[in-house]
């Protein structure tokens, strides 16, 4: 199994990120679209892909170890920067593969704009390597 995982402070756009690479790589859609932390498993090329974008707690390495057990090959999830949920990422995958979310809630929109683009370029590349 292989984690790529989206590390930052609160409000910096790790649920939101996760939310364009569903939509924008994944063509899924979620519904409502206001509904910003939530888990799915689905099929992708010859691999189950697991993504969870609730970060914040650490009641998340419950629901990772669900996509796990699940079959999950590839997962996807966030995590704040301190604390015991990325140390509890990182004993599960020790190659695990942080993308840093950087900014904060007032950055400028410009700002968000080239940090989402960085986000989802390294993704893809991270992402890809395992196909």
């Amino acid at each position: 199994m292989e984690i790529i995982c989206f590390r930052g402070k609160g409000d910096t756009g790790k649920s939101t990120i996760i939310q364009r690479i569903l939509n924008e790589f994944f063509n899924i859609t979620l519904i409502p679209k206001k509904k910003k932390d939530f888990c799915l498993i689905f099929p992708y090329k010859t691999k189950m892909i697991g993504i969870c974008s609730d970060g914040d707690k650490p009641s998340v390495l419950e629901k990772l170890e669900e996509l796990k057990n699940e079959g999950c090959e590839i997962l996807i999830c966030a995590s704040r920067t301190k604390g015991e949920l990325f140390e509890g990422i990182y004993q599960m995958d020790k190659n695990v593969k942080p993308i840093i979310c950087l900014g904060k809630k007032k950055s400028p929109k410009w700002f968000k704009v080239k940090e989402n683009k960085k986000r989802i370029r390294e993704f893809k590349r991270i992402f890809n390597a395992y196909f």
